[in-house]
């Protein structure tokens, strides 16, 4: 694996990472968020859209690859390899070429990956402080308003 792809796996992990830790916080419920926590998500919340929306064109970039590779690329690298798996006497040349290939693939499919982890992220701080806001204005289940808050709904 190139030091490339090895890079991004390790910004998927440590996204990954982030993003759990975030879900875990946000299955507490939004009750109580004090002021200082809220400015927190919001800002969060605000470099989150600009690295989205700066993304946008490598993210368009990244889908157009990996399409490209479902439709011809996986059987193109194969056959240009001269191979449907790794065979130790092909030619090294064609290998090579295969390989990379293949991790040009894996980097596009990582940013597709990068990228909805960034939109995950940002919509569950969404979500929460959305909740928070519903729910400091006394915003709850109510029967005669026809059925559940979306809290409610969500629990089961």
């Amino acid at each position: 694996m190139n030091d490339h792809v090895k890079l991004r796996y390790a910004e998927i992990r440590l996204r990954l990472h982030d993003l759990d830790r975030l879900l875990e916080q946000a299955q507490t419920g939004p009750l109580g968020i004090s002021e200082g926590v809220r400015k927190r998500a919001e800002n969060r919340m605000d470099e989150m859209g600009e690295v989205i929306a700066l993304s946008v064109r490598s993210v368009d970039v990244a889908y157009a690859k990996v399409a490209t590779w479902v439709d011809t690329g996986r059987d193109n690298a194969n056959a240009s390899a001269g191979v449907s798996a790794f065979d130790p006497s092909g030619p090294t040349a064609s290998l090579n070429q295969r390989a990379d290939d293949v991790e040009a693939y894996a980097l596009a499919v990582l940013e597709l990956a990068a990228a909805a982890c960034r939109e995950c992220a940002h919509a569950i701080l969404e979500a929460v402080l959305a909740r928070s806001d519903a729910d400091r204005s006394g915003l709850r289940f109510r029967p005669e308003a026809g059925g559940p808050g979306v809290s409610k709904a969500v629990q089961g």
